[in-house]
């Protein structure tokens, strides 16, 4: 008997059709056609061209996000939740809460164009801030993970911006290359390899126009793919950095290598299968334990002092120091 469907269902946003979007709003604000607008009002129709071009892309990178996270829900369960920007703690893409369980997913994607998925460091100081949270509060099963998925063809751009939402759930199922999955004590290591950059989004929200980020190499992710080895290579790193393996609990650190299953669908559109590791802690208490530690003096203060966040609000309030050696 053939396996049942597993189907998931992204919520997109509507896409906009560019061309109409740009005659529709120079209608509205000139009472012209394009043709006439554009020999009259060149460069303004130019910078309505570039305002709908910029939307249609925010608009497609929020659908890209939405069908990574949908993808990992579907995989794993979980509740997808809505991005909320104005909120100011952690506030992960899938939540799996149970009996006594809360395991909280952020789900990042990057195309192996750009190689580099962006790790916010405000995000994950947040994150430090909310496992400290879960472990505290007596939850028995307490997990934060990071889900990176790597998609596209090599250097090759996949022009996602063209596509309709149906042209884009099909172009990203067959795209998707692999999946790592890793708990906060691998990421820790990971980010104590790379040097933080400033970023700007160019956002009207004025919170939001620079922000500090972690890009941790493309050619890391398919290390760590790879081979075990890459990651005892990141923890001898952070050795260096004062922590040592028992502190980040590597002895604990349980692979598994599978292959996504073949009767995943995105709506109508079958998923290729691709590659999943998946690093989890043997002994999830083990790690909560060191985290926290007995008189709440574990490992957690000195990665904070290490990355210059706040104990108080697990939000970075340092401003980068003028020592290079230094993350932020």
């Amino acid at each position: 008997m053939a396996k049942k469907r597993v189907v998931f269902n992204p919520e997109f946003e509507e896409q906009i059709d560019r061309d109409e979007e740009i005659r529709d709003t120079i209608a509205k604000e000139t009472g012209m056609s394009y043709e006439q607008a554009y020999k009259k009002y060149k460069n303004w129709c130019g910078r309505i061209s570039k305002r709908v071009g910029n939307e249609r892309t925010k608009r497609m990178s929020h659908n890209v996000r939405n069908f990574f996270a949908f993808l990992y829900a579907g995989l794993y369960g979980g509740e997808v939740r809505r991005a909320n920007y104005g909120y100011s703690g952690f506030h992960a893409d899938v939540v799996d809460e149970g009996d006594n369980k809360v395991i909280e997913t952020e789900v990042k994607a990057t195309s192996r164009k750009n190689g580099s998925p962006k790790l916010a460091c405000c995000q994950f100081a947040n994150a430090f801030g909310e496992f400290y949270r879960l472990v505290q509060s007596g939850t028995e099963t307490v997990g934060i993970n990071y889900a990176i998925f790597q998609y596209g063809k090599g250097h090759n751009s996949l022009g996602l911006a063209k596509y309709d939402n149906n042209g884009l759930a099909k172009v990203l199922s067959q795209n998707v290359k692999t999946l790592l999955i890793v708990p906060l004590n691998v990421l820790i290591p990971m980010i104590m390899a790379h040097k933080f950059t400033s970023l700007n989004h160019g956002s009207s929200d004025t919170h939001r126009n620079e922000e500090h980020y972690s890009l941790p190499r493309g050619k890391l992710i398919t290390d760590i793919n790879n081979s075990h080895d890459a990651v005892e290579e990141l923890f001898k790193s952070a050795k260096k950095q004062g922590f040592s393996s028992s502190d980040l609990c590597l002895e604990g650190l349980v692979r598994e290598d599978s292959m996504s299953p073949d009767n995943l669908f995105c709506r109508q559109h079958k998923v290729l299968p691709f590659k999943i590791t998946q690093y989890s802690n043997s002994d999830p208490d083990k790690w909560a334990n060191a985290f926290v530690g007995k008189n709440n003096n574990g490992v957690c203060h000195r990665i904070l002092e290490y990355f210059y966040i706040s104990p108080d609000l697990f939000i970075s309030q340092k401003q980068k120091p003028d020592d290079d050696n230094t993350p932020f």
